[in-house]
């Protein structure tokens, strides 16, 4: 962070009781706050649009302090305007807040729109308690200097959904908590997977704490690069003189799509072996009835004493009968829950003995 862009609350919290009214019965203990604003010095080339803690044409700050139930005024707003070109130091008192938790709103105003109304350009929200002692920095990023993403499902399987939401990152690496942004999102190939909207990208808006979440489909096997753009979208860089476009910040994330199966089967039913003799199964995958390729294949026998089993290749395997009885062979494999299975028997083995007997001469 660069020296001079930063808001500092100092927050001299202090207790007080009002005068006693008729009976002599105490009112309500109230505090107080101290608070020094630091004005970064206005840019000196207009067109130069950098990431600032407060952005570098804010003309004025105010303070709201609020009820963190509602956010209903606990006390009269209180505005702190730029001192100079130059920037500066500016301080004011607020007496009188109610003791107990309070949530400050400390807003940055750059400019007046084209009908004379104020425009904020960022925003900083905060808990703090009065009754207390306690000094607070207040940051007020003016723009993302990073994002993240996270993915509710990573890889997605075919004809399903998954769901990735961004977080605007401050420069201080804490996640932004209020203002408005353009997020755009785009898929480097559209056949694997794809934006949920109309055309290869869409674009959302949001209001933090609650960025918007953009829907991906998995179409077919395979990965590809999801990307996320996100612009500070609150203010037109014209309203605070300026033309240049607020920085624009992305963030990429490889988005793996794996085959759905629906079912599985083996090319037989059922096998009978006798002890020590093997015969080879094959397992095919499918998906709406057609074959998934290429599907990796684990095999288990449910009694390996009756029959085992080997893998030879991704979809074939070969099962031995060892002794008499039933045994099943399952195949799996690793996208769903989807199996085959065949059913193994092992005769049991008879002896027949003939007795016979023979006269003697």
């Amino acid at each position: 962070m660069r020296l001079g862009v930063i808001v500092l609350l100092a927050v001299a919290a202090f207790l007080s009781l009002a005068g006693c009214s008729g009976g002599g019965g105490d009112a309500a203990a109230t505090g107080g706050l101290s608070v020094t604003v630091v004005f970064p010095p206005l840019p000196a080339n207009a067109q130069a649009v950098t990431p600032a803690v407060i952005y570098p044409q804010t003309n004025s700050v105010t303070i709201e302090v609020l009820k963190p139930s509602d956010d209903a005024p606990l006390v009269p707003q209180t505005i702190l305007n730029r001192p100079a070109p130059e920037g500066g130091s500016v301080t004011a008192s607020i007496t009188a807040i109610p003791a107990g938790a309070a949530k400050l709103r400390v807003k940055g105003w750059s400019g007046e729109d084209g009908e004379g109304n104020l425009v904020s350009r960022v925003a900083a929200l905060t808990t703090i308690l009065i009754g207390q002692k306690v000094t607070r920095s207040v940051v007020m990023d003016g723009y993302p200097t990073s994002l993240q993403l996270a993915a509710t499902a990573n890889p997605v399987l075919v004809d399903l959904n998954s769901d990735i939401t961004p977080t605007p990152i401050a420069a201080d690496g804490t996640s932004l908590q209020m203002g408005d942004f353009t997020y755009q999102w785009e898929s480097s190939d559209n056949a694997i997977a794809a934006p949920a909207g109309e055309g290869a990208a869409v674009e959302t808006a949001g209001e933090l704490p609650e960025p918007p979440t953009q829907r991906f489909v998995g179409i077919s096997r395979g990965s590809c690069t999801s990307t996320c753009r996100v612009q500070y979208a609150e203010l037109e860089p014209v309203q605070v003189g300026t033309s240049a476009d607020p920085p624009v910040v992305q963030q990429t994330m490889t988005l793996v799509v794996d085959p759905n199966v629906d079912t599985v089967t083996f090319n037989k039913s059922s096998m009978s072996l006798n002890s020590g003799q093997s015969d080879s199964a094959v397992a095919t995958a499918w998906y709406k009835g057609v074959v998934v390729p290429n599907v990796n294949f684990s095999f288990q026998s449910s009694a390996p004493a009756v029959a085992t089993v080997t893998k030879d290749t991704q979809t074939q395997c070969t099962v031995t009968g060892v002794k008499g009885g039933t045994a099943t062979i399952r195949a799996r494999q690793p996208y769903t829950s989807a199996l085959a299975t065949l059913a193994v028997t092992v005769p049991e083995g008879d002896l027949d003995v003939i007795i016979s007997s023979v006269s003697g001469d």
